[in-house]
This record gives structure tokens, C-alpha cells and sequence, in this order.
């Protein structure tokens, strides 16, 4: 008698309810998503044109866990309490990416990283410009960053913010709103993108 393959329904009939494994790994990529999430970006419907931006982002891993659902609920066709453990997956996914896109990763990050962020600024917002002066990488609250000052602002570049073609991160600006492409996070703090 020759064992059955794997995407036999029958097959999968035989076990209705998602594996811990797969719920293991939708827990992992929600927890992937919301760090991603959690350093500046810009959100412009056309940055998801882009391949490179996408392939750098979780949603390839989000478009695999989605193709194995797919396949699995149409296959078994799960009713009543099967079901909602599917369903839940999905669920997971529209929140994570709902919560990405109007920033609460980023604000929840920031704001746990602002006290840090705020006694280095101050000691820093009043010195020239150090434009010469190569900043080290440390950690202030939650972020690595690198400092740097200019015209009366402290700007902190933090890698991985931005995609592909961009680079951004935190400004400290209390007395002006700086030019760059920004999003006001108060308290003189900007969120800012730039692009190469």
C-alpha cells in the first residue's frame, strides 16, 4: 500500500486543525513585521511597486504563509472550531499590517526610546555643525544610531530605516521644523527620510 502525497485531500483531511508549527511561525513573522515596522519608513503606495523595497520588507515571508493557507483550507475545508483556527492567521495578518501602516510600532518604539533620545539631543541641539566629525554608532533607548548635528538640529540616522534607496531616522529640531521629508512626532521631535 503506497502512502498518500501530501496535497492528496484525503491526506490533509486527516488533520483539519493548523499545526503548532505553522501557528509558531505566523507568531514569529507578526513579531519579524512589527520590529520592521518599528524604525521610519515611508509608506507611499508606490514604494510597494518596487521590487527591491518588497523583497527587503517581511512580505515575502507574509506571501509564502499565505500561499500555505490557501492550499490548506481549500484542501481540507475546515468547518465549525477547525475553522476558526484557520481564520485566525489571516486575522493576525490584517492587524499586524494595519498596525505597521499607521505606525504604532514606531510610535510605541519611539516613545519607550525618547527619554534616552531627549538628555543626549539636549546636550548636543546648541554645538556647531559637526558635518566633518564622523559619529559612532550607540544605543539610546531602543535605537542604534549615529548622531550628527546641523543648523541647530540633532539628526539620528537609524539603519534600516527608509528602504533600498532611502536613509532616515530621528531629528531633534526644538526651535524649526527642519526642510527634509518629515512627520512631526511633537515635542520638537521628527520622524525624517532621505533620499539618494
Amino acid at each position: 500500500m503506497s502512502e498518500r502525497p501530501w496535497w492528496d485531500s484525503a491526506a490533509l483531511a486527516s488533520s483539519r486543525r493548523p499545526s503548532r508549527w505553522f501557528h509558531l511561525a505566523v507568531a514569529a513573522l507578526v513579531l519579524v513585521t512589527l520590529w520592521w515596522g518599528s524604525v521610519p519608513r515611508s509608506y507611499s503606495f508606490w514604494i510597494w511597486l518596487s521590487p527591491w523595497d518588497v523583497v527587503w520588507s517581511p512580505a515575502p515571508l507574509w506571501m509564502a504563509i499565505a500561499m500555505y493557507w490557501v492550499v490548506r483550507v481549500l484542501a481540507v475545508a475546515p468547518r465549525g472550531r477547525d475553522a476558526r483556527a484557520w481564520y485566525a492567521a489571516p486575522t493576525l495578518a490584517a492587524l499586524t499590517w494595519v498596525s505597521v501602516f499607521c505606525e504604532i510600532p514606531l510610535q510605541m518604539r519611539f516613545r519607550a526610546s525618547q527619554a534616552s533620545l531627549q538628555s543626549d539631543a539636549e546636550q548636543w541641539v546648541d554645538e556647531p555643525n559637526d558635518s566633518k566629525r564622523k559619529s559612532e554608532a550607540l544605543w539610546l533607548g531602543l535605537y542604534r544610531v549615529r548622531r550628527h548635528v546641523h543648523d541647530g538640529a540633532v539628526y539620528y540616522k537609524v539603519p534600516g530605516a527608509g528602504y533600498l534607496m532611502e536613509w532616515g531616522g530621528f531629528v531633534y529640531s526644538p526651535s524649526r521644523r527642519p526642510p527634509e521629508l518629515i512627520r512631526d512626532l511633537g515635542g520638537g521631535w521628527y520622524v525624517w527620510l532621505h533620499s539618494t
